[in-house]
């Protein structure tokens, strides 16, 4: 039944609230017709606006208005409309209340359920409540891997903050990873460009700052990061890409370039040492990649050369790499040869998957001749 009050309210803020005024009068005309599918995505988009956020009426207008929609439109469009009110509030306990009164409304919605418990966590974060905030993400993490179907802004929304709690920590790796999941499950238009520009910049430093993050074209084949260039975080793109490349004279060169930017991060001259010793691995990784794969028995003067090591620290350079998980095989101290006999998978930039590409035609080549040898053998 449609509400007289209700389409007074909204004729009221209609008038207190001029710039998002045909958004709240479409939503007053698709009320009296009772369109609940379209009101949905168009409360949400009006409880996003920055404009009506400013009005205080975020969580009035919920109470009096879309909390008596509860059994008309979608549990998950609901939640996430209640957690747009929710940042109102200026103290994050009542937030949590707010949203932990909601529970029983969407108790037949798995998805609405660990969005909202997600949504809970991260103002958990926010208070600095880190063990309630992480046994809540684990505990939808573990639900999520038993169910099918669940839209995938929960698993965007998951992410997000296991990667927010994981930055807290200063777990660089775990931070890059869930960050990746987030950005896999977040299409790009969604996000602001202060949004994409913050993602791009923590991200980049967890490459420079994680000790054992060495998959970087994963992040630098991703559009956003694009968003670096012409800013302030240029300098940031540009040794990612540097880095990327395994080549360390293009990489000091780079390190040189921007020797300014990188000394007003305590954080990255702090690292420097480790920073050093992970382009030194790249370049080792890198010349693996290039030999063919039963020609990959390194010399340790090779390796020393490649990476600018001397002969003596080549053993612990390899050492640290098999250590990472990233190579596997034998060390020969006495001939001085290591002897590679498996390599870390890793997304691989365009230049290498042409590399890839090459050496598969080539091998291609090669099981043809045999098998041309053999028919001919057999006659």
């Amino acid at each position: 039944m449609i509400s007289s009050n209700i389409v007074e309210m909204l004729d009221k803020l209609s008038l207190e609230h001029p710039t998002v005024s045909s958004q709240l009068e479409d939503i007053k005309n698709n009320y009296k017709e009772s369109m609940w599918h379209i009101i949905t995505d168009q409360l949400y988009n009006l409880t996003s606006d920055a404009e009506f956020d400013q009005g205080g009426d975020l969580v009035t207008f919920f109470n009096d208005f879309v909390i008596k929609l509860d059994t008309k439109i979608n549990e998950l469009k609901y939640i996430r409309i209640a957690v747009n009110c929710s940042r109102q509030f200026q103290n994050i306990e009542e937030a949590i209340t707010f949203l932990s009164n909601l529970e029983e409304k969407v108790k037949d919605s798995i998805g609405a359920q660990l969005f909202l418990k997600v949504s809970i966590a991260e103002k958990r974060l926010a208070l600095g409540q880190y063990n309630e905030c992480f046994d809540l993400l684990e505990e939808v993490e573990g639900q999520l891997k038993a169910q099918n179907d669940i839209d995938q802004i929960v698993y965007s929304e998951l992410y997000k903050t296991l990667a927010l709690y994981y930055r807290r920590k200063e777990k660089y790796t775990e931070f890059y990873q869930n960050g990746l999941q987030f950005l896999a499950y977040t299409p790009a238009e969604e996000l602001t460009e202060q949004e994409k520009h913050e993602w791009c910049i923590n991200m980049g430093k967890a490459i420079l700052l994680g000790k054992d993050i060495y998959n970087i074209a994963e992040l630098l084949e991703k559009e956003i990061l694009k968003s670096l260039i012409n800013t302030d975080y240029e300098w940031l793109y540009d040794i990612l890409k540097a880095l990327n490349t395994a080549n360390i004279d293009e990489f000091e060169e780079c390190l040189r370039k921007y020797e300014d930017k990188i000394n007003s991060s305590e954080e990255l001259v702090k690292n420097q040492n480790q920073l050093e010793q992970k382009i030194k691995i790249l370049a080792f990784l890198d010349l693996i990649f290039h030999r063919e794969k039963g020609d990959r028995n390194l010399d340790f003067e090779l390796i020393a050369d490649i990476t600018r090591l001397r002969v003596e620290d080549v053993e612990l350079l390899v050492m640290k790499s098999m250590s990472l998980g990233l190579v596997r095989g034998t060390i020969d101290q006495v001939d001085q040869i290591v002897r590679v006999s498996w390599v870390k998978p890793r997304m691989l930039p365009r230049d290498k998957i042409k590399i890839m590409s090459e050496k598969l035609a080539k091998w291609d080549v090669q099981i043809k001749q045999t098998l041309e040898l053999l028919t001919q053998g057999s006659e």
